[in-house]
């Protein structure tokens, strides 16, 4: 067994281990793609960390797929007291599967919050390759 940890472990034991980070603007929102799609390969998402630094009431931070198939999402609220500044999900050692072929982004709206997305996951080959080919010598 590797050494590391749960995590560490089974991005050595997947094709391609990924981390990736961005920040968050405020004033200008729109999407990042945090891990870029691969063909035949599927991402797993291990781990999403978000760091808000300025909070801004009823605006929706969403993690998903190009597809869109939507793995997480946050709704922040005014800065007060019991309103969280980091929010983490944790998929497990194996993570969170999303569709083949599809990149993995994040969407804050325009005059959403402020702060710092980091992600932890891996790649893996999504499809069987070479279906196709038989053996002629036999």
């Amino acid at each position: 067994m590797h050494a590391g940890g749960d995590i560490l472990v089974v991005q050595k034991e997947g094709e391609r281990p990924f981390a990736a980070d961005t920040d968050l603007e405020g004033t200008t929102g729109g999407t990042v793609t945090l891990a870029a799609a691969r063909t035949n390969f599927q991402i797993y998402v291990q781990k999403i960390v978000l760091s808000i630094t300025t909070h801004v009431n009823a605006k929706i931070v969403t993690f998903q797929d190009s597809t869109p198939l939507q793995l997480a999402a946050h709704t922040d609220l005014t800065a007060v007291a019991g309103v969280p500044s980091v929010v983490t999900w944790d998929f497990g050692p194996h993570g969170a599967p999303l569709a083949v072929d599809k990149a993995f982004t994040v969407t804050n709206p325009s005059t959403g919050c402020v702060g710092r997305v980091h992600v932890e996951g891996y790649y893996k080959p999504g499809r069987t390759l070479n279906t196709g080919m038989v053996n002629s010598t036999l």
